[in-house]
Order: C-alpha cells, then sequence, then structure tokens
C-alpha cells in the first residue's frame, strides 16, 4: 500500500481470483478509512464510516499511469490487469483529510484485504 492506492501483484495460479482480491481490497479501503476517521474499529458504525466518501485523485491518476505501463485502458475503470505473467490489482484509497490514527493501518489494510478476499471467494 501507498499513499493513494493499493496494489497488489500475483502469481496466475494464486487460489483466489483477481476481482476476489480487488473486492478484499475495495473492503480493505473503506475499513482503513474509517480506522483513520473514528480512531479505532471496535463499533460497527465505525466500519462503514467512510461510506459515500469519495477516492482520491491521486489514486485515480496512479491507477491511469499503471494502465499505460502495462499496456490495458480499462485497467483504470476495472483495477485488475496483467503484466509480465502477473495478475495486477490495485484500487485507489479514500483519504482522510484530518486522521485521528494511523497507528495500525498497514496491518489493517492487509488483514481485512486478505480476509475480504476469502470471504469473496467461499
Amino acid at each position: 500500500h501507498m499513499f493513494g492506492l493499493y496494489l497488489t501483484l500475483q502469481d496466475k495460479d494464486f487460489p483466489v481470483v483477481p476481482k476476489q482480491n480487488r473486492n478484499g481490497m475495495c473492503l480493505a479501503a473503506m475499513v482503513a478509512a474509517g480506522k483513520a476517521g473514528t480512531g479505532h474499529l471496535n463499533q460497527k458504525e465505525n466500519l462503514m464510516w467512510a461510506k459515500g466518501h469519495k477516492v482520491c485523485d491521486c489514486g485515480l491518476d496512479c491507477l491511469r499511469k499503471i494502465a499505460a505501463v502495462i499496456g490495458d485502458d480499462d485497467f483504470a475503470l476495472a483495477g485488475i490487469g496483467s503484466y509480465s505473467g502477473f495478475d495486477v490489482i490495485a484500487v485507489p484509497t479514500i483519504l482522510v483529510e484530518k486522521p485521528v490514527t494511523l497507528v495500525g493501518m498497514g496491518d489493517t489494510i492487509s488483514s481485512v484485504s486478505f480476509i475480504g478476499a476469502l470471504k469473496a471467494a467461499g
């Protein structure tokens, strides 16, 4: 993950298909923004705090740049493509202007993305 974008490269034989992985990453973007905006995730309403917030422009710009590099115009819209034998999955993030906390954000993003992808798979 980086400022404005979550990016995953996965082997073509990975048991979770790109769409499931992307959906898990979208869930992670929502939950991470909720954590940043409220400071914690110990209440149900904090998980969806960011609902209705727009994704950041810098993330959308990154999607377009990646689309150009991998030669796939649809990547900027779908967030799923391929390059050098790998699936490339990317999701723009929701940036919170005045975050309450950013501690543990990487762990939140990684774990929620993984669980969300597995839930979508099964």
